[in-house]
């Protein structure tokens, strides 16, 4: 028995010892595995191919207080309207011609029975003022001030006139109101829309059957045909951006008058400032 005893004894010894040498030292961690399987990787094949261990691979992290990379795009080719301002004002000059019929304004026994060529001359200038109430539809006023070179006096007797002189009336008066929609991208534009507005159109024509005008009664008579009060018509007209205030504007304005009949067109070119 004492024997036996002696051998457990010996057995529970060489276990202890065993168990003992497989435990860590005191005060030494154990290893922990790092997490997010999903994000590491093997330097040197696959566990088990080659003996490697996995390296755990660390997605970078954003360093606190240190500037982000701005990336600036380019705008595309063609790029949009540089301009974008609301109101927008317009300086004009241009002339125009037509077709008219009446009588004169200065002799009414000078008249166009049927509708002829006339010049609107000499010229006219055409101030502008408007508001984009969307970004591409104008809303605007336009004065037309005209005046018509070469027309002659004519002594007329009774008519009121010092020493019975008449002199014709060289200017003329007249207003519109437009709506014009602009279309393209970039530095070019088309504006398109309509006037309608009032006042008097005059048309230079040469009546040739009465050479009696003038202070001395020997010159070939000029007279004007009065057109409106009521005109309106088709606009037409393209606009070039010239940086980021100024253009350049070109237009073509169709009037028709009523119930004084003419058919005019005028031909404007011009700057324009849009703010």
């Amino acid at each position: 028995m004492q024997e036996l005893r002696a051998k457990m004894e010996a057995s529970e010894r060489e276990r202890a010892a065993a168990a003992a040498a497989a435990s860590p030292p005191p005060g030494t961690a154990e290893p922990v595995a790092p997490t997010g399987a999903a994000e590491t990787a093997t330097a040197q094949g696959a566990p088990g191919a080659g003996g490697a261990s996995p390296v755990p691979l660390e997605r970078p992290q954003g360093i606190p207080g240190a500037p982000r990379e701005v990336v600036e795009r380019e705008p595309p080719a063609g790029g949009s309207r540089s301009q974008t301002g609301r109101f927008f004002l317009v300086l004009a000059v241009g002339t125009g011609f037509g077709i008219a019929s009446g009588p004169g304004e200065l002799n009414p026994m000078h008249r166009l029975s049927q509708d002829g060529f006339a010049l609107a001359q000499l010229g006219h200038a055409a101030p502008e003022i408007g508001v984009f109430i969307l970004p591409r539809l104008l809303v605007s006023a336009q004065l037309r001030l005209q005046y018509v070179s070469f027309l002659t006096g004519e002594h007329i007797m009774d008519a009121g006139c010092p020493n019975d002189y008449c002199e014709p009336h060289r200017l003329s008066e007249s207003g519109f109101g437009r709506v014009a929609w602009l279309f393209g991208d970039g530095a070019f534009h088309v504006l398109a829309g309509v006037i309608a507005g009032g006042g008097n159109i005059r048309h230079a024509v040469v009546f040739r059957a009465d050479k009696m005008c003038g202070r001395e009664g020997t010159t070939q008579c000029v007279d004007s045909l009065a057109s409106g009060p009521f005109l309106f018509g088709p606009s037409l007209g393209i606009l070039v951006e010239l940086g980021n205030t100024f253009n350049l504007v070109l237009a073509i304005n169709g009037q028709i008058g009523v119930p004084r009949h003419t058919l005019n067109v005028d031909f404007n070119g011009g700057l324009a400032i849009r703010l």
